[in-house]
């Protein structure tokens, strides 16, 4: 597969009615095969996955260097990829462009709300200077393409603040939007919270000096120094200190959704059984009919009625789910309440 046949065909697809997302999808897929194969090391490769509505490449290097013609034919190649992936039509004014963008996980979203108001009271900001898209007030316009609106932002926002925490260093969003702004060579200030350090980030974010969220005086040195960054004065520290505790207090804590989850958990404690019960919930399964109790009384030679008795109380206290015969007797399931508790003891 050549670079001539790869800018044939994109142009073929560009130039009928036939073009679709699976048909551009396809050839994409192919373009970005070929840029691996032939420029391992290339920005155009990284323009090609992240930022593909590039002006083009400049520095090309190649396995086998460069034919005549072959720069002005990858440009060519990278048009093409920016007709199927415009840039998004940029705000009139210039004052309405986003300042900062807060980079973070959805289940940060309390962290990331008391960073939010801490920078607007601290730097006297409107609102909408501010992107945090989890946070009320901060969020996307309505109606817009999200995607292309992201880019947009990441792209020209003058500095990004990413939080990172362990739950932002799993979300592939968060690592995108890192990634996209690491490549942009843009102010890009990494904010540690929940407890992780300089050693939690990877290579590139490593090389880049960190503050964190649970200690006060680096706090307050990153507002510092992004008063310096936008060439203005900060208000007053007494004024927003109220706000310098929020984040400290919510970047100690677990995520509110994590937290939320952890009480449905409690609620649904495990129920103590007794020995007796424990057998039954272990051998239960599949035993039916008028003699379900008679097998386990005859299995750990105890009177029938004790196995009644112990079969009714596993089941008032739902692990066992009981179901009448029309012949007699009961039918007796273990129910997914038991399966836990057993799973539970189990790993214990």
């Amino acid at each position: 597969m050549s670079l001539k046949f790869l800018i044939e065909r994109g142009q073929s697809i560009l130039n009928t009615d036939l073009h679709g997302p699976s048909s551009f999808n396809k050839w994409r897929l192919d373009v970005l095969k070929w840029l691996k194969s032939e420029h391992p090391s290339s920005r155009a490769l990284m323009e090609a996955q992240v930022v593909p509505r590039a002006e083009g490449p400049k520095n090309i290097e190649t396995k086998r260097g460069l034919k005549s013609g072959d720069q002005k034919n990858l440009i060519h190649l990278m048009k093409i990829l920016n007709y199927f992936n415009p840039k998004p039509v940029k705000a009139k004014s210039e004052s309405s462009k986003i300042r900062i963008f807060i980079s973070h996980s959805s289940l940060d979203a309390d962290l990331a709300e008391a960073l939010a108001h801490l920078l607007l009271k601290a730097l006297h900001f409107p609102s909408e200077d501010i992107r945090c898209t989890s946070v009320d007030g901060f969020r996307l316009p309505v109606g817009v393409n999200i995607d292309q609106q992201l880019r947009l932002e990441i792209e020209e926002s003058e500095v990004l603040l990413a939080l990172v925490t362990d739950y932002s260093l799993d979300s592939t969003y968060v690592l995108f939007e890192l990634g996209a702004r690491w490549i942009l060579g843009k102010p890009l200030m990494p904010l540690l919270g929940r407890g992780a350090t300089a050693v939690s980030l990877k290579e590139p974010l490593k090389a880049l000096a960190a503050l964190s969220c649970d200690h006060r005086p680096q706090i307050y040195k990153l507002i510092e120094d992004l008063g310096k960054t936008f060439k203005i004065t900060p208000k007053g520290s007494s004024l927003y200190d109220k706000d310098v505790e929020k984040v400290m207090i919510a970047s100690r804590q677990r995520p509110a959704e994590v937290r939320k989850l952890e009480k449905v958990a409690v609620s649904r404690k495990l129920p103590e059984l007794n020995a007796l019960e424990i057998f039954c919930i272990q051998n239960i399964d599949g035993l039916y009919g008028p003699g379900a109790h008679e097998i386990i009384a005859n299995s750990i030679d105890i009177t029938e009625a004790r196995a009644r008795q112990a079969l009714e109380s596993a089941r008032r206290k739902g692990m066992l789910s009981c179901i009448p015969l029309k012949k007699g007797g009961f039918n007796y399931r273990r129910t997914q309440l038991a399966d836990e508790w057993l799973l539970a003891k189990q790993e214990g």
